[in-house]
């Protein structure tokens, strides 16, 4: 913080709320108002002082599960093919054109099959309720915040 407001205009110092560690590194979080788009204008200002610093905006998220998503499908030679994450993630980009942020099966019970899925919080409206995965008809459930 003291690096920010010896080398920032008084303006953008001021913008300044707070700054705290998270897990990528630091998140400088501006005041209301004008904060917000002050801290955008002087990115480059922000990086060179913080130096290998990658400035970005804050990104917010909508978290949906998909419970009892199938494990695997039988192929053509009627062995049970094991469905990745990534496989998974494939099918769902191919039938709704979108791309989550992150796709994954839940930790919590692995064997219940669960997906989990992060898209920005501006495309949620596209995400459908119900999507058809290897066979199978899986609800697609908004997760409580």
């Amino acid at each position: 913080m003291d690096i920010l407001r010896k080398h920032l205009d008084n303006t953008c110092s001021t913008a300044v709320r707070e700054i705290q560690h998270v897990p990528s590194g630091l998140a400088i979080w501006p005041k209301d108002g004008p904060g917000p788009h002050l801290l955008t204008e002087r990115r480059e200002a922000l990086e060179s002082l913080i130096q290998g610093a990658k400035t970005e905006i804050e990104q917010k998220w909508t978290i949906f599960a998909l419970p009892n998503a199938p494990q695997e499908y039988t192929g053509y030679d009627g062995a049970q093919v094991p469905i990745s994450e990534h496989i998974a993630l494939d099918e769902f980009k191919l039938q709704t054109s979108l791309s989550p942020l992150k796709f994954y099966r839940s930790s919590k019970n692995p064997l219940s099959g669960t997906l989990i899925m992060v898209v920005p919080e501006d495309q949620a409206q596209a995400v459908p309720k119900w999507v058809h995965l290897f066979g199978k008809t899986v609800q697609v459930k908004l997760k409580p915040f």
